[in-house]
Protein backbone atom coordinates (compact mmCIF):
# COMPACT_ATOMS: atom_id res chain seq x y z
CA UNK A 1 0.00 0.00 0.00
CA UNK A 2 1.17 3.42 -0.70
CA UNK A 3 2.46 5.82 1.98
CA UNK A 4 0.07 8.39 1.94
CA UNK A 5 -2.72 5.96 2.00
CA UNK A 6 -1.57 4.83 5.24
CA UNK A 7 -1.31 7.97 6.08
CA UNK A 8 -4.44 8.64 5.54
CA UNK A 9 -5.93 5.89 7.07
CA UNK A 10 -4.10 6.28 9.87
CA UNK A 11 -5.52 9.77 10.24
CA UNK A 12 -9.17 9.08 9.83
CA UNK A 13 -8.40 6.22 11.81
CA UNK A 14 -7.43 8.55 14.80
CA UNK A 15 -10.07 11.04 13.95
CA UNK A 16 -12.69 8.18 14.55
CA UNK A 17 -10.98 6.68 17.78
CA UNK A 18 -11.05 10.50 19.14
CA UNK A 19 -15.35 11.23 18.20
CA UNK A 20 -16.11 8.28 19.82
CA UNK A 21 -14.14 9.24 22.53
CA UNK A 22 -15.59 12.24 22.87
CA UNK A 23 -18.90 11.02 22.78
CA UNK A 24 -18.34 7.97 25.28
CA UNK A 25 -15.82 9.52 27.98
CA UNK A 26 -17.72 11.92 29.24
CA UNK A 27 -20.51 9.47 30.33
CA UNK A 28 -18.32 7.33 32.46
CA UNK A 29 -16.14 9.86 33.48
CA UNK A 30 -16.02 13.99 34.91
CA UNK A 31 -15.98 15.98 31.65
CA UNK A 32 -12.84 17.67 31.83
CA UNK A 33 -10.77 14.44 32.85
CA UNK A 34 -13.05 13.01 29.55
CA UNK A 35 -11.50 15.77 27.24
CA UNK A 36 -7.97 15.33 28.48
CA UNK A 37 -8.27 11.76 27.90
CA UNK A 38 -9.33 11.81 24.91
CA UNK A 39 -6.96 14.01 23.49
CA UNK A 40 -4.58 11.87 25.31
CA UNK A 41 -5.55 8.81 23.46
CA UNK A 42 -5.95 10.47 19.83
CA UNK A 43 -1.90 11.51 19.91
CA UNK A 44 -1.14 7.83 21.67
CA UNK A 45 -3.39 6.93 18.64
CA UNK A 46 -1.70 9.24 16.03
CA UNK A 47 2.04 7.87 17.16
CA UNK A 48 1.38 4.51 17.22
CA UNK A 49 0.09 3.88 13.96
CA UNK A 50 2.97 6.26 12.35
CA UNK A 51 5.22 4.33 14.22
CA UNK A 52 3.86 0.86 13.23
CA UNK A 53 3.65 2.23 9.66
CA UNK A 54 7.59 3.84 9.76
CA UNK A 55 8.29 -0.20 11.17
CA UNK A 56 6.84 -1.97 8.35
CA UNK A 57 8.00 0.46 5.60
CA UNK A 58 11.56 -0.12 6.91
CA UNK A 59 11.71 -4.06 6.41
Amino acid sequence: MKPWMLDALIGIGSLVVLVLMLKVLPLLVGVSLAYISALLLFVLTVCTGGFLVSRASSN
